[in-house]
């Protein structure tokens, strides 16, 4: 996938003057289990996953077909309509092309309730650590269904017109979230989706 990395260093998804993304390095230890196993542990989990799901894609110019597929596909295995999800961990990192066709991926996913979507990415504070994105999305995600918080979008100072969906901006948003879809693009195209919920929907 043909993408700019950003001159100044300063990452801005879905930002009208974004330029590019931020080549950064990070990390993030997710420990997976089975609900029985937590529950013998008695230990509260941050979230559930409730479905994943991956999309290959022919060429990196079809990544909004192959995410919007990755993203119907997602909830159908977690058995979950698209008014369940209430927040959207993006993948948008300061692309111009990339973070248009997310957007245009969940308005084709989600039809109108994409505009009821909470909508962030955490990449404007930890730009684009490539492989260890998805970990650190999911972290994310899991935090603010745990919190019930959801994150802003660092730098995101005047969206794009065609970004015209509810990405948060300036300061975190008090939400609870019970199910969260955690968006994933690789280099190539291939794209992933996790869904994750609450321990109480899980229940």
């Amino acid at each position: 996938m043909a993408a700019r990395v950003h001159p100044e260093g300063v990452p801005r998804p879905f930002d009208r003057d974004r330029d590019g993304w931020v080549l950064s390095a990070g990390a993030a230890v997710l420990v997976v289990e089975s609900a029985a196993s937590a529950w013998a542990r008695e230990i509260q989990s941050y979230a559930c996953v409730a479905g994943s799901y991956s999309s290959p894609s022919r060429s990196s110019s079809d990544t909004s077909e192959s995410l919007t597929q990755a993203i119907q596909g997602c909830l159908a295995e977690a058995s979950l309509l698209p008014e369940h999800i209430q927040y959207v961990c993006a993948n948008a990192c300061g692309d111009r092309t990339m973070d248009v066709a997310e957007i245009a991926a969940l308005k084709r996913a989600f039809g109108r309730h994409a505009y009821r979507l909470a909508i962030s990415s955490i990449k404007g504070v930890v730009g684009n650590p490539l492989a260890a994105a998805g970990p650190m999305q999911v972290a994310a995600a899991a935090m603010s269904i745990r919190e019930k918080r959801i994150p802003p979008t660092a730098n995101l100072r005047e969206p794009d017109p065609q970004c015209d969906l509810d990405c948060v901006r300036d300061q975190a948003r008090q939400a609870a979230v019970r199910a969260a879809l955690v968006n994933a693009c690789a280099m190539d195209g291939t794209t992933r989706c996790i869904v994750m919920t609450s321990t109480e929907v899980a229940a």
